[in-house]
């Protein structure tokens, strides 16, 4: 009998002193992505949930390479409540090929999205929400999960490969590549007796 109350003695506790913050918004984020360079409308999105007490204000997308850490990096784009998102400082590097969404009162992402996608790319990204009471009191902040963008390398040795190794990457290439209406098609030839005709000649005397 007193086991009983003491395990709902420390319930009650418990429950009376929970952070208010646990009502925080749930983030995530785009996981595990791959692309080649130049791919094109490569989307990262951060996506977030609101409690009925609470709405999120504004979303922080970081950017590291593998050897830093995230509480050492600045924020490469924000979206804030009813403003127009962007890129700051340190995200200076994606002028001019990446677009943002914006967040309303009633937005469960953000996205920007790559389009064009480059070797400076791949780096491990991570969002972070920042949100309100229904009275404007600021609430703990969340993070999301980390993720990776693998940026694949295609054709860049072009230059020593034999046609063949050549007709292969084109041929990989597309196949990965966004498919678009009237865009490139590729189909690798098939494999054909290229010596020249007087080896040919030769080699069938000695056979």
């Amino acid at each position: 009998m007193h086991l009983t109350y003491l395990y709902f003695h420390i319930y009650t506790l418990l429950l009376i002193h929970k952070p208010f913050g646990s009502l925080a918004a749930k983030v995530s984020i785009s996981q595990n992505i791959t692309g080649l360079i130049g791919n094109i409308d490569i989307p990262l999105t951060c996506s977030f949930t609101n409690d009925a007490n609470e709405k999120t204000t504004k979303v922080e997308l970081f950017a590291k390479n593998k050897t830093d850490d995230f509480d050492d990096v600045r924020p490469i784009a924000i979206f804030e409540l009813d403003k127009p998102g962007r890129l700051i400082t340190s995200g200076n590097y994606l002028k001019g090929r990446v677009t943002l969404t914006n967040i309303t009162s009633t937005s469960t992402n953000a996205t920007l999205t790559f389009h064009v996608l480059k070797c400076e790319d791949e780096r491990d990204y991570m969002c972070q929400c920042e949100y309100n009471d229904n009275d404007g009191a600021s609430l703990p902040k969340e993070k999301s999960p980390p993720t990776r963008i693998s940026v694949q390398e295609s054709c860049i040795k072009i230059q020593r490969s034999n046609v063949s190794e050549v007709e292969e990457c084109i041929a990989v290439t597309l196949k990965h590549a966004p498919a678009q209406k009237n865009g490139p098609r590729y189909k690798k030839r098939p494999e054909t007796n290229t010596r020249p005709a007087d080896q040919r000649a030769e080699n069938q005397n000695l056979e």
